[in-house]
């Protein structure tokens, strides 16, 4: 959702984004998009983004999931039909590279 044009904090682009209200970690936005309808994909913004961007989660209604950032303060994620939002967690090995989206290859 990086750079929608005319995307402003606490603001919604008519007919594709709509702002989904501030929430503490990313799993509080996924689990806000997971009970709306519209909300194909989300993307939350950590406490250190600046410019009132901060913990603010925004909501893809367009049925587009096109994560563009390459900042790892924002995390974006997609809803999958018959699945309930979650956060997985797993212990990697030391000297993993930082990544903030897993696919299929069937999603690719």
């Amino acid at each position: 959702m990086s750079n929608t044009a005319g995307l402003t904090p606490g603001g919604n682009v008519s007919g594709v984004i709509q702002y989904g209200g501030t929430f503490a970690n990313a799993a509080g936005c996924a689990s806000a998009c997971a009970l709306l309808t519209e909300c194909s994909s989300y993307t939350w913004h950590d406490s250190s983004v600046t410019g009132g961007w901060a913990n603010e989660c925004f909501f893809r209604i367009d049925g587009t999931y096109e994560p563009t950032s390459p900042w790892p303060d924002h995390f974006s994620g997609a809803k999958v039909t018959g699945v309930d939002a979650s956060v997985w967690r797993a212990a990697l090995p030391p000297g993993t590279a930082r990544f903030d989206n897993i696919f299929s290859r069937s999603e690719i």
